[in-house]
């Protein structure tokens, strides 16, 4: 994960001393980094956010909640209230088609 350090220490730093390269990232994420790198239209900054997004998506898929086998949770306890009352069920299928 040396690639998302990379992206913290940039942003701590600021995009005018160091930007973001396609080759600072994953081989999966070069394409993607090549493209918006490519698109002048973007200042620095949002050249930046744009590839850090990409990064932090990619970092987060196919991440596994930590599994504690120690943990236990009680059931949640019966639904106390009504769910919705006719009046409001009649405005959400008005407002809704």
């Amino acid at each position: 994960m040396e690639f998302w350090n990379n992206i913290i220490n940039t942003s701590m730093i600021g995009t005018d001393k160091k930007n973001i390269s396609a080759t600072e990232l994953p081989d999966d994420l070069t394409e993607v980094a090549a493209l918006i790198n490519a698109n002048n239209n973007l200042d620095k900054e949002e050249n930046f956010l744009q590839v850090a997004a990409v990064a932090f998506n990619y970092r987060q898929s196919g991440v596994q909640p930590l599994h504690k086998e120690t943990v236990h949770l009680p059931a949640a306890p019966a639904e106390e209230k009504k769910y919705c009352n006719a009046a409001a069920v009649q405005a959400l299928k008005r407002y809704t088609i």
